[in-house]
């Protein structure tokens, strides 16, 4: 059961992302509210069913840049250990890498995973497109901060890049390739998922919305990719780090979470009648906090502004689209949403086709499983029973 508490926003950040709106935030300093924040958290409905349960916290941590303010977290996770205990299980960070040059954010790491609970890092990258995040700085090779990530990689800290895809670098097996370089050489496989994410359509980074040739290879490479992770899941098992089978291909293997929860999104529709992510924000079904216990729609815009709180209504135009009853269309509250529909339209037809390839697919197999051989025992494979095996369907030995 994951809860997020938006720490400081963009404009605490060390990397000026081309495609961030948060570079519209004003800088001023954070109010820390802990008797909001527990009062808020303790009247979640999700977090109250969830403990009734018998669920787990993982507390998620935001920034901006989360690893430039760690002198401001004993704070918060002080209040939320002595008021929710043993029912956090762990806590989870994202950052762009920079801070990993420094020695005694490291040190804190280390520190809080060993004395506090387990602490979990995320990798904000953009693959083959770092350059729009970073400019020339990539934490995976840089001499300042490579040695670190493998090692915290190694000690199980370190265990998920999340690459943001764009018109400026669209290709997933490019992307693929770029990061099984750094996987490989370093004998990390197994040890780090990867997440291939798009960009969100916004006013302020049209130019990396997915339009025309980049969003056909977009899409051609994603519908690759998620059909080779049916067949490949469907053979081997979905796989995890703490449960693999040895024989699925390594290469695939960082991808093939992500891959497979994308393509098993039949939660894509909603409700008749509308969009299920237009209007967001300041409801207690929601997962994101402020550090003043608000609810906030967004974890990239800051505390004290309270443009993170908008509540964005569906654009008239949407009640003609083919594909209003889809959760596809989320664009970020904190913008005028633009008449661009062409990436959300092409992910929902891609979709809509994949799943009519897994039915097919599934129904195959069902109906393979299902022939009768020789000695009528059905699919009987290797252990058949007949006289003459050789007499048994072709589909037994092709489909077991």
């Amino acid at each position: 059961m994951e809860f997020s508490i938006n720490l400081f926003g963009g404009c605490k950040c060390n990397a000026m992302c081309d495609y961030c709106s948060a570079h519209l935030v004003k800088e001023e300093h954070p109010e820390i509210d802990m008797p909001a924040i527990i009062k808020t958290m303790r009247s979640n409905k999700e977090i109250k069913n969830g403990l009734e349960r018998g669920e787990k916290l993982n507390i998620n941590l935001w920034g901006g840049e989360p690893l430039i303010h760690i002198k401001w977290f004993d704070e918060i996770v002080e209040g939320l250990e002595k008021e929710f205990g043993d029912n956090i299980a762990n806590y989870f960070i994202s950052t762009n890498g920079i801070p990993i040059a420094d020695k005694k954010v490291v040190e804190w790491i280390y520190d809080f995973n060993k004395n506090i609970k387990p602490l979990s890092l995320q990798l904000s990258h953009d693959g083959l497109g770092q350059s729009h995040r970073t400019k020339t700085f990539d934490p995976l090779f840089s001499p300042t901060t490579k040695d670190t990530f493998v090692q915290l990689a190694r000690d199980g800290i370190f265990n998920l890049i999340n690459c943001t895809m764009s018109s400026k670098n669209p290709s997933m097996l490019a992307n693929m390739f770029y990061f099984n370089k750094w996987l490989f050489d370093n004998d990390l496989v197994g040890k780090v998922d990867i997440k291939l994410n798009h960009i969100n359509d916004s006013d302020y980074c049209s130019e990396f919305d997915f339009t025309g040739e980049e969003l056909d290879t977009y899409i051609h490479e994603t519908e690759i990719c998620f059909m080779d992770t049916f067949t490949l899941c469907q053979k081997y098992g979905i796989p995890n780090r703490q449960n693999c089978n040895p024989d699925f291909p390594k290469w695939w293997l960082p991808y093939a979470g992500y891959f497979h929860n994308q393509l098993m999104r039949d939660d894509l529709y909603s409700m008749p009648g509308g969009c299920g992510q237009f209007a967001t924000g300041m409801r207690d079904e929601t997962w994101c906090i402020n550090t003043k216990g608000e609810y906030v729609a967004c974890q990239l815009w800051d505390t004290n502004d309270g443009i993170q709180n908008l509540k964005l209504e569906m654009p008239e135009y949407c009640d003609t689209c083919e594909y209003k009853i889809y959760n596809e269309c989320h664009p970020c509250p904190n913008n005028t949403y633009p008449e661009k529909c062409s990436y959300h339209k092409a992910f929902i037809r891609m979709i809509l086709r994949i799943k009519e390839f897994r039915i097919l697919f599934e129904n195959a197999v069902k109906e393979a499983s299902e022939k009768k051989c020789d000695c009528g025992n059905g699919c009987c494979g290797d252990s058949c029973s007949c006289k003459n095996p050789n007499n048994c369907e072709p589909q037994c030995n092709s489909w077991r």
